[in-house]
């Protein structure tokens, strides 16, 4: 059996990658783009493009939408394998959305379909369907968005990706919620809750138990909004 090891030059960008993970996971922006910037410097060519990509989706996070761009166009200046070229297009799409360029978002979402097809990556092929899902369901294609969303869903289970299957899952949630289906709705936001409790990501968890509550509200049960997050806690 062959062993592959890594030099300390190789091995310190993915330490300070993934310190920049769970800092990023605990809402410790700051610090988090203090390690990603660290990582950076010390990267080599195949490493640098998935560590810009971090610092783009930390950008996103804290709101930062030019920022984010930016680094997205860095990471894929890098010359990426295809199969994170594609993810990184799909997060420039929803990154395109949230500054409301939906034209632009549409073309880039397709973009990234067509690069997660060609590298037959199932992770990419979810965020691809789940960034198409979202622009159906802000353009009001009711049908559309729960087609691609349900797919997304169907892929990010398939691949053991919590992340993916917790946005896949809100996502389809908020369509559902749109069309007046708000049972379902909140038993895939709290599935949602539950996988982002799990993986430790405050800011996503803070978010769905805002939808669940809005949602218990909505549905005249305002007594239990508190639970929510609670029972999750405890799955």
């Amino acid at each position: 059996t062959e062993i592959y090891t890594l030099s300390l030059h190789d091995a310190l960008p993915i330490f300070h990658a993934a310190i920049g993970d769970l800092e990023t996971l605990a809402g410790e922006y700051g610090r988090a783009l203090d390690s990603y910037e660290a990582a950076a410097a010390l990267a080599n060519d195949e490493q640098l493009g998935a560590i810009e990509h971090r610092i783009g989706l930390l950008h996103e996070r804290r709101g930062e939408w030019e920022l984010a761009e930016s680094s997205f166009e860095d990471a894929l200046r890098t010359e990426p394998a295809p199969a994170l070229a594609a993810r990184i297009v799909a997060d420039r799409s929803l990154n395109a959305h949230r500054r409301r360029r939906d034209d632009e978002a549409q073309a880039l979402a397709q973009q990234a379909l067509a690069l997660a097809e060609n590298a037959a990556d199932s992770r990419a092929l979810a965020q691809a369907h789940n960034i198409l899902g979202v622009l159906a369901s802000g353009r009001g294609d009711h049908a559309e968005a729960r087609a691609q969303l349900e797919r997304s869903l169907a892929l990010a289970s398939g691949e053991n990706d919590p992340v993916a299957r917790a946005a896949a899952l809100n996502n389809l949630a908020l369509a559902l919620r749109a069309e007046g289906e708000r049972d379902e709705a909140l038993a895939l936001t709290e599935e949602a809750l539950a996988l982002c409790i799990a993986v430790g990501d405050r800011h996503r968890e803070a978010a769905l138990e805002n939808n669940a509550a809005d949602i218990l509200q909505a549905l005249g049960r305002r007594s239990e909004e508190r639970r929510v997050g609670k029972e999750c806690r405890s799955r």
